[in-house]
C-alpha cells in the first residue's frame, strides 16, 4: 500500500494542464477509498513533546524500522 497526500497532488498540478487533468484527478481522489494514519513526523513530534521521551523514542524507533521493513518497496 503507498499512502499520498491527495491535497498536496490537487495543488501540485501546474496552471497550463488542462482542466480535464484536474477534473478527473479530483473524481479519482474524491472516490477513492481512504484509510486512517499518522504521518511519521507527527509521531516524531509527539515523542519529542511527551515527558516519557526516551521510553517512546526508543518504542517508536522500533515501530518505524519494523513498518518500514515490512513496507519497503522492491
Amino acid at each position: 500500500m503507498r499512502l499520498i497526500d491527495a491535497d498536496k497532488l490537487m495543488k501540485s498540478l501546474k496552471p497550463n494542464e488542462s482542466v480535464w487533468v484536474g477534473l478527473v484527478l479530483s473524481e479519482l481522489i474524491d472516490n477513492t477509498t481512504t484509510v486512517k494514519a499518522i504521518p511519521i513526523e507527527w509521531i516524531k513530534e509527539w515523542v519529542e513533546r511527551d515527558e516519557n521521551y526516551w521510553d517512546y523514542q526508543y518504542l517508536t524507533d522500533v515501530l518505524l524500522k519494523d513498518w518500514e521493513k515490512e513496507n519497503a518497496r522492491d
